[in-house]
C-alpha cells in the first residue's frame, strides 16, 4: 500500500517558466494553491498583466483540467476496519429528453461506487500540524483503487497516490504531513474529486469541537464523535452533538440536476455540470447550469460570482430553493464553486411548442418575427405555435433591427413565469437573421453560438474592423464627392484669374 514517489530535483531541471495565471489576482504561490483547480484562462489582453513566473513548469492551457501536483508525500500503511455502508438514497426519474448528441460529454471513465468521505479531525487536542486528518470510506462489496482521487478543501489539493487501496468495508485515514491540507477549526468545506475532476463526496461544518471529529453514520449522518483513524466510526454513550450542531453538514453525495430540481426545499446537494450562461449575464450573482438531465439557475446569496463563463464545467456545493415556483440553487459559499476544465455547449434545437419541457436549459429555435418591440421579440412557426424571447438589459444586447416576417433563430435560457415559457438570450450571437440579404430564404447564414469570452472577443474585433473600414471609405467617397464640382469649374475660374 506504501506509494514512493521522487523528489522534485529528479522529475524535472531547476528552471523556471512563463505561466498564463487562472486569475487577475493569481501568483506564483497562488498557482499551486488557492487557483490550482481554476486551469489557466486568464486574458485581459496585455501579455505582462496575465503572466507570472513559475518556480515549476506545469503545461497548461485555458482547455485544461485543474493542475494535479507534482509531489504527493508517500503515506504510511494502515491497519483496515470495518465500517458501516453508506445509504442508497432512493432513486429519482430523470426527464426522457437529453443533450443533443454533438454536445453530449465525451464518455468518463468508469469508477468504484460507494467511495465517501467517512470523518474529518479539525481540531486536535495535540498539534493540528500533526494530527489533522481526512479519512475515505469503501463502502462498496469490491475492494477499489482510488490512486488518482484527490481531496480538497477549494484551498489545497491532495491527490492520492496511484496503487492506494482500500479493501471492501474498510476505511484509511489520510493525515495532514501527507495532504497539506488545514482544516480550519471556525469551519469548512472538504471534496472527495474523482480522477475526472468532479466531485463525488463532499462535508461542510461550522465551528469545530475541540478534539472531535465529525464523522458519518449511516442511521444519523454526520455527528461530532471522538475521533476514529482508520476504526470504525462510534457514538459514546452520551452523544456529543445530533447532525448539523454546531455546523450543519452539506449534502454529501453528488446528485444530478434533475434530483436536484425535484429535491426538497432545504435540501443541500453536490452539482457537476457546464455553464450555459456565465456570471451576472442573465442577473446579479446569477448563473444557470446544465447537465445530462436538467439545468438550473444558481444563485450567490451573499460574495459576487467567481468570472464564470459559458463552457466552464464546474462542481459546487448549494441548497435548494424556490423562485416563482422554480427550484433554484443558492450558494452560499462561493469558494465551493470549483472549475475543472472547460468544453464547448451546443443547444438543444427544439419546436417551439417544446419549449416548456427545457426550463432551465439552453435551446434554440427558428421561425419567423411576428412582433418586435423593445426588448420583447414574438417568434412564430409555420403552425401559429410562438414563442417570446426577452432580452434583458445585464446582456448589453441592443435591438435587433429585424422587421415582421423575417426568418430568424434566437437561442437562450428558458425561462419559466406565471405567463408561461420565454427565452433569454445570452450574447448578440444569439440572434441571428437566417436569410442572407439578396438571396433566398432557402439559403440561410450558417449559426454559430459563442461559448467562450475568447469567441466573443474575436468576433467583436472582427465586427470593429468591418466596421473601421465601411466608416473609412465613407469618408474617402464624400471627400472624392465634394471635389467633382471643383473640378469641373476650373477652366471658368481660370479664365476670370487671367
Amino acid at each position: 500500500m506504501k506509494a514512493v514517489s521522487l523528489p522534485i530535483s529528479h522529475m524535472i531541471p531547476v528552471i523556471k517558466s512563463l505561466e498564463r495565471k487562472a486569475a487577475s489576482t493569481s501568483t506564483s504561490e497562488s498557482m499551486t494553491t488557492t487557483d490550482q483547480l481554476r486551469g489557466n484562462g486568464y486574458d485581459s489582453g496585455s501579455n505582462t498583466d496575465d503572466f507570472v513566473l513559475r518556480g515549476i513548469p506545469e503545461p497548461q492551457n485555458s482547455a485544461s483540467p485543474h493542475e494535479l501536483s507534482l509531489t504527493v508525500t508517500p503515506i504510511d500503511p494502515c491497519k483496515p476496519v470495518p465500517v458501516i455502508p453508506n445509504p442508497v438514497d432512493p432513486p429519482i426519474t430523470p426527464p426522457s429528453h437529453s443533450f443533443p448528441a454533438d454536445s453530449v460529454p465525451d464518455e468518463q471513465t468508469a469508477f468504484p461506487d460507494g467511495i465517501i468521505l467517512n470523518e474529518v479531525f479539525p481540531a486536535p487536542e495535540g498539534s493540528d500540524d500533526e494530527l489533522e486528518f481526512i479519512e475515505v470510506a469503501n463502502t462498496g462489496s469490491d475492494d477499489a483503487d482510488i490512486g488518482g482521487w484527490s481531496l480538497t478543501d477549494t484551498k489545497t489539493t491532495f491527490t492520492i497516490p496511484a496503487g492506494t487501496a482500500v479493501e471492501s468495508e474498510q476505511a484509511l485515514a489520510f493525515f495532514r504531513p501527507d495532504t497539506k491540507i488545514t482544516l480550519n477549526n471556525t469551519g469548512d468545506v472538504v471534496y472527495l474529486m474523482n480522477p475526472n475532476g468532479e466531485i463525488a463526496n463532499g462535508v461542510e461544518y461550522g465551528k469545530a469541537e475541540n478534539d472531535l471529529s465529525f464523522s458519518f453514520f449511516p442511521d444519523g449522518g454526520w455527528k461530532w464523535t471522538v475521533a476514529s483513524p482508520n476504526e470504525e466510526n462510534v457514538l459514546p454513550d452520551n452523544e456529543v452533538n445530533q447532525v448539523g450542531e454546531p455546523g450543519e453538514p452539506s449534502g454529501n453525495t453528488a446528485v444530478t440536476i434533475a434530483q436536484a430540481r425535484t429535491a426538497e426545499k432545504g435540501t443541500e446537494v453536490l452539482l457537476n455540470g457546464i455553464v450555459i450562461a456565465g456570471s451576472d449575464i442573465l442577473g446579479s450573482k446569477t448563473f444557470y447550469l446544465q447537465d445530462d438531465t436538467a439545468g438550473i439557475k444558481v444563485v450567490a446569496t451573499k460574495e459576487a460570482l467567481p468570472q464564470l463563463e459559458a463552457g466552464d464545467v464546474i462542481s459546487l456545493s448549494g441548497t435548494v430553493s424556490t423562485e416563482l415556483g422554480q427550484p433554484k440553487i443558492n450558494v452560499a459559499d462561493v469558494g465551493t464553486i470549483v472549475v475543472t476544465s472547460t468544453q464547448e455547449v451546443l443547444p438543444h434545437e427544439i419546436a417551439i411548442p417544446d419549449i416548456a419541457d427545457y426550463p432551465n436549459q439552453l435551446v434554440v429555435v427558428h421561425g419567423k418575427v411576428e412582433s418586435i418591440e423593445r426588448s420583447t421579440i414574438v417568434i412564430a412557426d409555420e403552425q401559429g405555435a410562438s414563442v417570446e424571447a426577452y432580452i434583458k438589459r445585464t446582456t448589453g444586447i441592443s435591438k435587433p433591427s429585424w422587421q415582421a416576417g423575417d426568418t430568424v433563430s434566437v437561442a437562450g435560457i428558458v425561462d419559466i413565469t406565471d405567463s408561461g415559457a420565454r427565452i433569454l438570450p445570452r450574447f448578440p450571437e444569439d440572434l441571428t437573421l437566417a436569410a442572407v440579404l439578396g438571396e433566398s430564404t432557402d439559403e440561410q447564414q450558417s449559426i454559430s453560438f459563442a461559448t467562450t469570452a475568447d469567441d466573443r472577443r474575436i468576433r467583436w474585433y472582427l465586427l470593429g474592423g468591418v466596421g473601421l473600414a465601411a466608416a473609412a471609405a465613407l469618408v474617402v467617397w464624400e471627400r472624392y464627392r465634394h471635389r467633382q464640382p471643383i473640378v469641373e469649374s476650373q477652366p471658368e475660374a481660370s479664365h476670370l484669374i487671367r
